[in-house]
């Protein structure tokens, strides 16, 4: 915000944003616009330079209060963000953890099969062995 005054003879010149005008007419009444200073006009006193000076530490606080304000509404913006996707991340977590429990499921359940099918191969494998070393040691000496 830019405040400025200047004295000129008996008169303090006044220039503020234009959105203070309203506030600015409060507490200065009698003060007239100067289209060619653009700037408001009082008489030079030290009552109007008291006011004057309470009008911008007024305006400075209030624009202070209004920045810290829009911070916390920025800060508030910013955590409602982060809880919906850290909400988001939950749910995503949550549905991969469900996936890996039945990977799991269906890993052990395949081993168990896998296991049961070696056993079987491994029996079988006993079994051709016997055969084989039957057919070997017996059948030569039938057929002598």
């Amino acid at each position: 915000m830019s405040f400025s005054h200047k004295i000129i003879n008996e008169h303090i010149f006044m220039s503020f944003p234009y959105e203070l005008k309203d506030t600015f007419r409060t507490l200065f009444k009698t003060a007239k616009w100067n289209s060619t200073q653009k700037a408001f006009v009082a008489a030079h006193t030290p009552q109007n330079l008291r006011k004057w000076e309470k009008f911008i530490q007024a305006a400075d606080t209030a624009n202070k209060l209004l920045a810290q304000k829009d911070n916390e509404e920025a800060t508030l913006k910013d955590l409602e963000e982060l809880a919906d996707a850290a909400n988001k991340l939950v749910i995503t977590l949550t549905t991969d953890l469900e996936c890996a429990r039945q990977r799991s499921v269906d890993v052990q359940k395949d081993t168990a099969h896998a296991t049961a099918k070696a056993a079987e191969l491994q029996g079988a494998i006993s079994d051709k062995r016997v055969k084989v070393l039957l057919t070997t040691t017996f059948l030569p000496a039938l057929s002598d």
